[in-house]
């Protein structure tokens, strides 16, 4: 942004009023914050309106500043309440531990059973091999949409009996574990 643009205007510091005027926006030079009325665009086909179209962005920038300081303070207001909520005690703790305990000893039974089956049944494999094929089943050859004939004549949907199933085929490449 060329400096130009960001000296201020007589008017702004006549009536003390420190904005910095862009095509784009304005900029307050006390905090920075910028604001852009009519997308940064005057009203070129009224010379009236263009003339006053910085002015307009910053009336309305009393009302917005407005509204953002009530935000704020009502943001301010529950930060003691979100504070107080945050260091309260959580109710349930004995009962999430209880869980996780639980939870825990569950774990250790389910391993310790699949161990035991391990070592009952060392050198048998987990799946056969027949289990771990994957079995490929070949798409349905997409429906003939109609044509314009037929959709004008409204005939909509295929008489033909419907093509047999194609054959299951094992793929010995693909493995399920």
């Amino acid at each position: 942004m060329a400096a130009s643009f960001r000296q201020f205007s007589d008017w702004s510091v006549c009536h003390g009023i420190a904005w910095s005027t862009s095509p784009e926006y304005l900029e307050s030079a006390k905090t920075g914050l910028r604001y852009t009325y009519n997308s940064g665009t005057p009203n070129t086909d009224n010379p009236k309106l263009a003339a006053r179209h910085y002015l307009q962005a910053i009336d309305k920038t009393e009302s917005l500043l407005d509204k953002h300081t009530k935000e704020l303070e009502t943001l301010r207001e529950q930060i003691p309440q979100m504070e107080k909520l945050i260091g309260r005690p959580f109710d349930r703790e004995a009962e999430l531990q209880q869980l996780k305990s639980e939870l825990t000893r569950l774990e250790q039974e389910i391993a310790a059973q699949i161990r035991g089956k391990q070592q009952q049944h060392p050198n048998e494999p987990l799946a056969t091999e027949q289990e771990r094929e994957a079995v490929i089943i070949p798409l349905r050859e997409p429906e003939q949409h109609p044509g314009p004939a037929e959709t004008a004549a409204g005939n909509f949907r295929s008489r033909e009996a419907p093509a047999e199933q194609a054959p299951v085929r094992k793929h010995k490449s693909l493995k399920i574990n």
